[in-house]
């Protein structure tokens, strides 16, 4: 969704077929802010998915639901304001206000990345508890 943030109030120049100034054109705006409510509702249904899964640590499962509640609560708040100027305020976590979504997004990025960090380290757990059990069987066998 960062990514998107980017090109509020850009237009593509046909010339160099890159982003350039849309000259105080707002009408690029709609578009986006559609993009990153379908972004996240995607992020959503697989946090979901994640929720429900079988032989998840409740560590992970409890960020999930934070995450699913981010969601949602950004996901609302770009249902109520889905005029064009709010753009930077709903998508763009740097330059924009918060008010009508930044805020939000900004947590759910958050929570995003300690979910990251908390399967990453459960991850790196299971391998070292594999390792170890990987050594032990091959000393019996020695």
């Amino acid at each position: 969704v960062s990514e998107l943030a980017k090109a509020i109030d850009q237009k593509v120049d046909n010339a160099t077929h890159q982003l350039a100034d849309g000259a105080g054109e707002k009408n690029h705006n709609g578009s986006l802010i559609a993009r990153a409510f379908q972004v996240i509702s995607t992020v959503q249904v697989a946090l979901i998915a994640l929720e429900t899964e079988v032989g998840i640590p409740d560590t992970l499962k409890k960020k999930v639901g934070e995450a699913k509640v981010k969601s949602n609560e950004f996901l609302n708040k770009l249902e109520e304001s889905k005029d064009q100027v709010d753009a930077a305020k709903a998508i763009d976590i740097i330059k924009g206000d918060g008010s009508k979504g930044g805020n939000e997004l900004k947590a759910l990025n958050q929570l995003v990345s300690e979910l990251l960090k908390a399967a990453e380290d459960a991850v790196e757990a299971a391998i070292k508890k594999l390792t170890f059990l990987l050594k032990a069987d091959l000393a019996i066998f020695s």
